[in-house]
């Protein structure tokens, strides 16, 4: 949970692949695929005509649920948490089982103190891609935040049984210094 752009926010490969697929699926021309890949790229760069193109995607009706998802990351970047859950909430209206949408928007609840609220998207995001280790992570602090110390650690143990070797270290004391506070 924090304000970074790192993978805590999104996972960056899943959100660019699963917007070209979206419009290869769709039979979509490469001058339309090429629009698809400004936006990434000006994303990427942190370029603010990024908004500008997604809000054009939207508008044409091309990928929005990804759109309106990759608008929410943007507005919440800028602390602008209320457009940011409205886009999420609009992704997920387009598209109920978006992943990143869930998962973004379980980061923006635990980052404004929202915790009830980013237990249900992390659990949400969790049902959707359950092998993605950082909503078991996100999980277990949220659920240790609300007191829930041993549904905690059973999410923390979930992510070192998924994390690369390199992220696991972390998370032992974590889990070591939760189980003191239940014994």
């Amino acid at each position: 949970m924090g304000s970074s752009r790192s993978e805590k926010r999104r996972p960056p490969a899943r959100r660019s692949t699963a917007s070209l697929i979206c419009f290869r699926e769709e039979g979509w021309s490469s001058s339309i695929i090429f629009l698809l890949l400004r936006k990434l790229i000006l994303d990427e760069l942190e370029n603010p005509k990024a908004k500008e193109l997604y809000q054009r995607a939207i508008e044409m009706r091309d990928c929005v649920a990804d759109s309106y998802c990759n608008l929410g990351i943007l507005e919440s970047q800028e602390k602008k948490y209320s457009k940011a859950i409205d886009c999420f909430t609009l992704c997920l209206k387009e598209e109920p089982r978006h992943f990143e949408a869930h998962y973004n928007l379980a980061n923006l609840y635990a980052e404004v103190g929202n915790f009830p609220l980013a237990k249900v998207h992390y659990q949400m995001s969790i049902e959707l891609e359950p092998e993605f280790p950082n909503s078991h992570f996100n999980l277990g602090l949220t659920l240790a935040m609300n007191k829930e110390i041993e549904e905690s650690i059973l999410s923390l143990m979930n992510y070192r049984r998924l994390a690369p070797r390199e992220d696991r270290s972390h998370v032992e004391e974590l889990i070591e210094n939760l189980s003191r506070t239940v014994q």
